[in-house]
């Protein structure tokens, strides 16, 4: 007698010749696995994301309401760091199809700014973690000299090639952070944020770079 006879109740065997195989098949969807140009951050619709999760993955937009902000094209920027000589390196490289709300060609720049958060402590026995949220301290922030590139104009696809040198420690990665601008003769499109604490796709091109130190890494970023 087994242990289920002896609790009351016989199992039932079922005679597999008597059910056949049922094909489960058209209940499973196989998706392909995300290629490398997949951009997970388009999961959510721009227009439904928050401003300040837009400001944190590199897009600031001057206009809070981003179904107002027309697209003026795209730039394609390059990332390197080398931690030998501790220097950070970005490159303006081009634009791509950039035009105005006309389809006209556009006057345009770019105005590079190194910056550095100072954090200060109001209480000094309150611990790290709750003064870097700001709990029991102030933050400010130290600008260095602006760069610019060049100006380019007469066409919708501009190329600049120019490089940008910055000195940064990986003592300072979590303080310093360089904002590029791009301006379009007396108003700024937009401006992107490069640093190690950012999200999407500033953030997967920051790491990259890091993992192939002394290599230019590129990335595409809206004008919008």
């Amino acid at each position: 007698m087994g242990c289920c006879e002896f609790f009351g109740y016989r199992p039932v065997v079922s005679d597999a010749r008597h059910h056949p195989i049922v094909n489960l098949t058209h209940h499973v969807t196989l998706q392909a696995p995300p290629s490398e140009s997949d951009e997970s951050e388009e999961a959510v619709p721009e227009a439904e994301r928050p401003y300040l999760i837009r400001r944190i993955e590199g897009w600031q937009y001057i206009n809070r309401i981003p179904g107002e902000r027309f697209l003026y094209g795209e730039m394609e920027i390059g990332l390197m760091y080398s931690p030998e000589r501790m220097k950070f390196t970005i490159e303006i490289c081009k634009g791509i199809d950039i035009a105005n709300e006309q389809g006209d060609t556009l006057t345009i720049w770019a105005v590079l700014q190194k910056k550095r958060r100072i954090y200060k402590k109001f209480q000094p026995n309150v611990s790290d973690l709750a003064n870097q949220f700001g709990v029991s301290g102030t933050i400010k922030e130290k600008q260095s000299k602006a760069r610019f590139t060049t100006v380019r104009q007469g066409t919708h696809n501009p190329v600049w090639d120019e490089k940008f040198e910055y000195e940064l420690s990986p003592n300072d990665m979590s303080s310093v952070y360089v904002d590029v601008e791009i301006h379009e003769q007396s108003r700024k499109l937009c401006a992107f944020r490069f640093c190690r604490n950012t999200a999407y796709r500033a953030n997967r091109h920051w790491k990259a770079m890091m993992e192939r130190p002394n290599s230019f890494i590129f990335m595409n970023y809206k004008i919008q």
